[in-house]
């Protein structure tokens, strides 16, 4: 076998596993409309540029028909690539989004490095007891009176309303609010015309949206939201 064919094949397989890999990133963990502001793009690419780039051009440099090391050499390849993969989806998997939660009329992502495993246990509801394996759930929050001022004290600590399951409730229950604080098409662009393309695009898609404000951890965004139920639909942030 010629090196250039070992490195085709190498390549091929490479290409095969990473596919397989980002396609659980992106259509469970990280779905299209929260990738562009959760984090992950630049991870995801790392990911690609190693185990489909950096490996099988290892396999051209050192593959030679007949070599007594190669097995050794092209296993050290293999193993090194399957670590680094290992590591990536890890880190996917400890940073996913897990929670999308509405918070006085916005739409918080809440990520699962984000909440403290105390903070589960708080949970009054069981479904919010525990983080989702797949894709990210959405919710509402509520508070009462002295939770307001408590949950005051705890931002400042760093414990934002969003990461605290025990005031979580259906998503229903605050659609409403979010729906009363939404925007319009039009008034987004009138307050962000450098969104002005990536609005009217979606626009083209749900004509009838409403527009509501996205935050994370990690960046800000707006969100279509469905003009009768409030779910999101689709992210449009600026890049």
């Amino acid at each position: 076998m010629s090196r250039w064919r070992a490195f085709a094949i190498h390549l091929l397989i490479s290409v095969l596993i990473a596919g397989s890999v980002a396609a659980v990133l992106f259509l469970v963990w990280y779905p299209p409309k929260l990738l562009g502001f959760a984090g992950a793009e630049g991870l995801l690419l790392l990911m690609a540029g190693i185990d489909i780039v950096v490996g099988p051009l290892l396999t051209l440099i050192v593959f030679k028909a007949g070599k007594k090391s190669l097995k050794f050499d092209l296993s050290v390849i293999a193993l090194a690539q399957a670590a680094f993969l290992a590591y990536g989806v890890w880190t996917s998997w400890v940073s996913r989004p897990v929670f999308i939660a509405a918070v006085k009329g916005d739409i918080e992502v809440v990520f699962a490095n984000d909440i403290a495993e105390e903070e589960l246990a708080k949970a009054k509801d069981p479904a919010y007891a525990s983080l989702p394996w797949g894709k990210p759930k959405l919710v509402g929050t509520k508070l009462s009176a002295s939770q307001s001022v408590d949950s005051l004290f705890l931002a400042f600590a760093g414990n934002d309303i969003a990461q605290r399951p025990e005031l979580y409730v259906p998503y229903a229950e605050t659609a409403a609010e979010v729906l009363e604080k939404s925007i319009s098409i039009e008034d987004a662009i009138a307050s962000e015309p450098r969104l002005n393309e990536a609005f009217q695009k979606a626009q083209s898609v749900y004509p009838s949206a409403r527009v509501a404000r996205v935050y994370s951890a990690r960046s800000g965004a707006y969100m279509l939201i469905d003009p009768q139920t409030a779910e999101p639909l689709q992210a449009v942030w600026w890049k």
